[in-house]
């Protein structure tokens, strides 16, 4: 059954208008558990949605592992150099699909063969007061069997802070660029899309709000996603979110429908320079996402 969805999911990418879509996977536990609300939460993946959200972070460097259905894994490792009134990082990501038996057209196994993509990416980031901007781009290498693809994308955006409000406001453009080469002779396109923004720090609460309202090009969509963190005491904080990737896929209950079924929740804790997280997502009847991150900042100063 699983060799069957997954050649499913092969053969729509290799046909469908837009090609690459791994890219827009879960990178970190807080990506998972935050079901992708991450637009102006400072972290490793803003690169993904908005390159300005990087700005607010310190060096460090992050190890993350997530866990797909269909014993799909992925990867990465990133490195964030903060410098005056800037940032700068590299990031190393990877899909792996796993390795499929190949049989010929009357069934007889011919061997076996596999796939995985693989993403390579640099972020730059500044810090102009309230105003933050950030560009980041990479190389996309995909492979399944014989077929492969290669190509550049970029990302930027910019991000205003309201202190007065301990409110943001920002605007990113992702996954634009360009093919080197194509699996097959089908020109397929780029992910592209567009993410409106907003991230608001309670008065009364030690909890984080942000919405992204995001809209792709390719699939002609828009998806909102929403989600927090709330500060705990000994240095835990709850994540949680929720969006409407599958508002209309109903769950493993009848009577529920996904509303719970693209949810997610995770937990992190720190410790001097070290955190760690860990995060799970729902989305109903496909099942469930599950992310560990580890985190360590360089300055040993921080608390």
């Amino acid at each position: 059954m699983k060799k069957l969805l997954i050649l499913m999911v092969f053969v729509k990418i290799l046909w469908s208008q837009a090609a690459l879509q791994g890219i827009n996977s879960y990178y970190s536990a807080l990506s998972v558990a935050s079901s992708g609300a991450i637009g102006l939460v400072p972290n490793t993946d803003n690169d993904q949605i908005n390159p300005a959200g990087l700005a607010g972070l310190e060096t460090q460097i992050q190890l993350s592992v997530i866990k797909y259905p269909a014993d799909i894994y992925v990867q990465s490792i990133n490195y964030i150099k903060g410098i005056e009134r800037a940032v700068y990082g590299v990031s190393l990501r990877r899909i792996n699909y796993g390795t499929f038996d190949a049989v010929d057209e009357s069934g007889m196994n011919t061997g076996s063969y596999s796939a995985s993509g693989t993403w390579l990416s640099g972020s730059f980031a500044i810090n102009r007061g309230e105003l933050q901007l950030g560009i980041s781009g990479g190389l996309i290498i995909s492979n399944i069997e014989d077929y492969s693809a290669l190509a550049f994308s970029l990302a930027a955006g910019f991000s205003y802070f309201i202190p007065k409000v301990d409110f943001r406001v920002g605007f990113g453009l992702s996954q634009f660029g360009f093919y080197f080469s194509h699996y097959t002779d089908h020109k397929e396109k780029l992910p592209q899309r567009i993410t409106l923004s907003f991230n608001k720090g309670l008065k009364y609460l030690p909890l984080e709000i942000n919405t992204d309202i995001g809209y792709s090009f390719t699939d002609n969509e828009t998806v909102t996603r929403i989600g927090g963190i709330f500060e705990l005491p000994y240095n835990f904080n709850l994540i949680f979110g929720i969006n409407s990737d599958n508002l209309d896929q109903a769950t493993e209950y009848k009577n529920a429908r996904s509303l719970l079924g693209g949810s997610g929740l995770g937990l992190s804790y720190k410790y001097r320079q070290y955190e760690i997280a860990i995060g799970g997502y729902s989305y109903g009847s496909g099942g469930w996402i599950y992310g560990t991150s580890f985190n360590y900042k360089i300055d040993t100063n921080i608390n």
